[in-house]
């Protein structure tokens, strides 16, 4: 057997820092397969805080329109109370996923039986101007967030001929 690490020393090979990827926010419409479901409770390591929350780890499969992604990972994430597991519902619902459950031992279980199930997202990024209270956020400071929304269909673009021309505004 060869001796890589003498085969590398003699080709002069250094090692190289490797460099961080660069994972921008995606814009489009996308099929995603779930990855993983369920309910994520904790500490914070940072700051001792307590954090509980549901949490949907889906992949890219397909891309419909938009950013190149297919692969890429995308999480959705809701809170552990009652407007949380509402939005929560309602997406299941959108995708087409029986959600008939009724106690949350049961809503557990169901998300554990999610991986591979599919649904449509629509992705799209957001950059405030502003802060909540009304501040202007300086552009060297401003933040892009990728938002997203589980959707039934994708809405065909309708061309300007057919819609009767640019919008009035």
């Amino acid at each position: 057997m060869e001796d890589l690490i003498k085969k590398l020393q003699e080709a002069g090979f250094t090692p190289e820092e490797n460099k961080d990827m660069d994972f921008r926010p995606i814009t489009g419409k996308y099929i995603c397969r779930i990855d993983r479901a369920g309910r994520i409770q904790g500490t914070s390591k940072k700051d001792n805080s307590e954090y509980d929350f549901y949490a949907v780890n889906l992949q890219i499969t397909e891309r419909v329109d938009g950013d190149k992604a297919v692969n890429r990972f995308v999480n959705l994430n809701y809170n552990a109370d009652l407007e949380g597991v509402k939005k929560l519902r309602n997406d299941l619902f959108t995708a087409g996923i029986p959600c008939e459950v009724a106690s949350d031992e049961e809503f557990a279980g169901l998300l554990e039986e999610l991986k591979d199930k599919t649904l449509n997202l629509r992705c799209w990024t957001w950059t405030p101007e502003t802060t909540k209270t009304g501040e202007a956020i300086p552009e060297d400071k401003r933040k892009t967030f990728q938002m997203t929304k589980v959707v039934k269909a994708f809405k065909e673009k309708k061309k300007a001929a057919e819609d009767g021309g640019d919008p009035p505004f």
